[in-house]
């Protein structure tokens, strides 16, 4: 399987140098940023190249990115000293080991960090309670997942439908899947991503060719209302929840129950101070 560490140092400028039309879809959720964190500290959880934090740094009075990767680290530096923004400011390191206690208004995290960093060792319980000490009383968070019920998932046959480099790498490998969708196709690099899943695990396979090369990376996906209740038991409350649906051809960040199906399951939280639990 592969690395996401190795993945975001690696692989991380390529993959976001393919995000263009995706990211039109997070447009609303920058406005919202902008309208209701103007003034505020803010924290984003794997900023990569810093898009986010750019684009909202005239209306906030300090962010924070922090990222795994050195490339995408030292790609957001580069492009914030050659800019006027001396509030932000970028991190190289691994959140999880980042807790500047009671400090930020808001934390955000978009674009499949959080999915790629849940596992067995890893659980929600344990990213909503870094999270929280992070966090000022009564501050915000947005996350996004990846959503497992939200709608039909167009299967492919893995015998008959998938190119030829795809089904001989899954059946090398040893790897059979009950759905397999094409969720994004870029014609002039030759790159497919593939999501992959055995019906009822709340593991997700990112399967990425491009050209020759195959990889597969392992990603966690929730059940909304499971999670939910996990939320509640941390002392958290939720404000909001949204997805991305498709009108027109483009991506759009809107309310998850008006998106009808949507694997990006967005939640808005605010921590309750008195029933915050560690």
């Amino acid at each position: 399987m592969g690395n996401i560490e190795e993945f975001y140092s690696e692989r991380r400028m390529e993959f976001y140098a393919n995000r263009a039309i995706l990211w039109k879809s997070y447009l609303g959720l920058i406005n919202w940023i902008k309208l209701n964190l103007a003034g505020k500290n803010v924290l984003d959880i794997g900023s990569g190249q810093g898009n986010f934090l750019f684009s909202i740094a005239d209306k906030i009075t300090e962010g924070t990115g922090i990222d795994i990767s050195k490339n995408m680290f030292d790609f957001a530096v580069k492009k914030r000293n050659k800019s006027n923004y001396s509030n932000i400011a970028f991190l190289n390191k691994d959140f999880r080991i980042l807790v500047p206690e009671g400090k930020f208004d808001c934390i955000f995290s978009i674009d499949g960090v959080i999915p790629s960093i849940l596992s067995d060792d890893y659980s929600p319980e344990q990213l909503f309670g870094a999270i929280g000490k992070m966090l000022k009383p009564d501050g915000k968070v947005l996350l996004e997942f990846y959503s497992v019920d939200n709608g039909p998932i167009e299967r492919e046959s893995q015998e008959k439908q998938l190119p030829d480099n795809v089904r001989s790498f899954l059946t090398r490998h040893h790897l059979l899947f009950d759905e397999i969708t094409l969720i994004s196709e870029t014609a002039d690099i030759n790159e497919r991503i593939y999501a992959c899943r055995k019906t009822g695990t709340n593991i997700i396979y990112s399967l990425i060719t491009e050209g020759d090369e195959t990889e597969i990376l392992e990603f966690y996906c929730i059940f909304p209302e499971e999670m939910k209740r996990i939320i509640e038991k941390s002392g958290f409350l939720l404000e909001g929840e949204f997805g991305i649906s498709i009108d027109h051809g483009t991506p759009v960040f809107k309310d998850y129950k008006q998106c009808g199906y949507s694997k990006i399951w967005t939640v808005l939280l605010r921590k309750e101070y008195e029933n915050f639990r560690l």
